[in-house]
Order: C-alpha cells, then structure tokens, then sequence
C-alpha cells in the first residue's frame, strides 16, 4: 500500500497508549485499528478522529510511500516491488519566507 500507518503505532508507544484506548478515544472500530495495522485504506473521517483523539495532525500519523517495480537490464519484470519514500523538494528549492508579518493572523497579533 501506498500509505503506511507505522508512524501511527509509534506514536502509541511514545504516548504509551494501547490500541484499544485509541479506539475508544477516536470512537474507532476493532476492525478499523486492523485496517490501519495491514496499511490498508481507510476514510479521511476515520484519520480525522484519529487526529482529533491524538491532537495532531495527518502527517504524524501516516506517510505515503511509491511503489516501483523492480526490473532487470533486459527489461524483465523481476516480480518484486520496492519501497521509495519520495523526495517531494530539493532542499535548495526551499524559499524562506522573509516577511513573515504578511503571514500573520489576527490571532497571532
């Protein structure tokens, strides 16, 4: 699957948390905490609870992962896959932002 859940289950650790009071929490069912163990597809409304129980935000909790085929130099499919975190920027492509007062809120102010 193109989204692992494994950053989900070591943030349980860290907040020593068991799978079963997360569920309770999030108002998650057995079968859902499953899903999300296998890395399997899950509704955003589900990773919404999740976020809301634990007070953070998506991307603390999964990662999406590209699959790629593996192929020989004659162009075989050698039949496994692996695994790329992708590169979504070069680090030079960063801009800073230099101005952040244009970035403010009233709430920030």
């Amino acid at each position: 699957m193109p989204i692992s859940y494994n950053k989900l289950f070591h943030q349980l650790i860290e907040l020593n948390m068991k799978k079963g009071e997360l569920q309770k929490k999030a108002n998650i069912t057995a079968s859902i905490m499953a899903r999300l163990a296998k890395n399997e597809i899950v509704r955003t409304d589900t990773i919404n609870k999740i976020c809301e129980a634990l007070q953070c935000q998506p991307g603390e909790i999964m990662e999406y992962y590209e699959i790629d085929e593996i192929i020989d130099e004659n162009g075989k499919d050698l039949g496994a896959r692996m695994i790329i975190k992708p590169h979504l920027f070069e680090e030079d492509e960063v801009t800073p932002i230099s101005n952040l007062e244009k970035y403010e809120t009233e709430e920030t102010r």
